[in-house]
């Protein structure tokens, strides 16, 4: 940029502190060089100084600036490409976040369910054993009642010398 030296500097072409009031930095390297030594006029030098946007390189910079200005535009079109790019997976990713939470709230209402299902399982299964104990005793019971018909029918056909009632029927 356009400026007057504030600094007691060389310039970087002449080496040289004195030749001339106007100065200009380069925004690169910072080195400073007098006006005419650029061969930059004092008109442009004005012009130079009335431009705040301006910005000034030397030679041996300009020409690298050359090469970084098109890596720089390549890189702020990438930039703008993935930034597109980011925000649509920012907003398939709020997407999938409302799907989770759907299924995690679906899965927390079907654990709940599975609980109640298992609760009445184990209901059914106690019910179960008791029915099953019950049976057992019925079954005991009836055992013991048809082992006592049993006995009493036997009782009833035996005669009192030892002959079966089936005996004495046929022979009556």
């Amino acid at each position: 940029m356009a400026k007057k030296m504030e600094t007691k500097d060389k310039c970087n072409l002449c080496n040289k502190i004195t030749g001339c009031d106007n100065w200009l930095s380069c925004e690169i390297c910072d080195g400073w060089f007098h006006a005419s030594c650029v061969k930059v006029n004092d008109e442009a030098y004005k012009v130079l100084q009335e431009l705040e946007t301006c910005h000034w390189f030397c030679q041996s910079c300009n020409v690298k600036m050359g090469k970084v200005i098109p890596n720089i535009v390549k890189l702020s079109e990438r930039v703008t490409e993935i930034d597109g790019r980011t925000e649509k997976l920012e907003k398939e990713l709020k997407v999938l976040s409302g799907c989770n939470t759907k299924l995690e709230a679906k899965q927390e209402a079907y654990e709940q369910d599975m609980k109640a299902v298992h609760a009445k399982v184990e209901a059914m299964s106690k019910e179960m054993d008791n029915i099953n104990a019950k049976f057992g005793e019925l079954d005991v019971s009836l055992q013991k009642t048809v082992e006592k018909q049993k006995n009493k029918l036997q009782g009833h056909h035996e005669r009192p010398n030892g002959a079966r009632n089936d005996e004495c029927l046929r022979n009556r």
